[in-house]
């Protein structure tokens, strides 16, 4: 979930790196913005070509992160089975201290960043259970905003 963004052309600082959370729901508002076209209040994403230009980036520091499982449909002539390791249907958030995670089967798994990198060790069932909570509604804010103001803020963990 953690894949690192590397731009290049005129007016991008050489070398610079930038804590900020960038997804893919944001290249939509980033290219328009870049052709000067109007920003547009009702797309999720947040433009960040202030970060390309140097300047002070989104301060979001939440991802989130969506798997839905394949639908098996017994109607479907052409039907196959779920494949093996698929996993679930899921909603995760990624913040600078780890990654939630909240199957629709019920089951949650936290891994800190900071001491498992590799995401080995699920670490949910040690938290507080005000973290816990915490984690709980920072995923649903963050995965029930709608509109680049309502979802920037969403993302910013507190």
């Amino acid at each position: 979930m953690r894949v690192p963004l590397i731009a290049t052309g005129p007016g991008v600082p050489a070398g610079r790196t930038v804590p900020d959370s960038v997804q893919n729901i944001d290249f939509r508002p980033t290219f328009a913005e870049l052709a000067g076209a109007p920003r547009r209040p009702d797309v999720d994403g947040t433009g960040f070509a202030s970060l390309l230009r140097g300047e002070s980036g989104t301060g979001r520091n939440v991802a989130l992160v969506e798997h839905h499982e394949p639908r098996v449909s017994q109607e479907d002539p052409d039907r196959q089975e779920k494949p093996d390791g698929v996993p679930p249907t899921y909603a995760a958030i990624r913040t600078p201290e780890g990654t939630y995670v909240e199957y629709v089967n019920g089951e949650r798994e936290f891994y800190d960043a900071r001491t498992d990198p590799f995401q080995l060790t699920n670490t949910y069932p040690s938290l507080p259970p005000e973290r816990r909570d915490e984690l709980h509604r920072i995923l649903v804010r963050v995965a029930e905003c709608r509109g680049t103001a309502q979802c920037t803020e969403a993302a910013k963990a507190p």
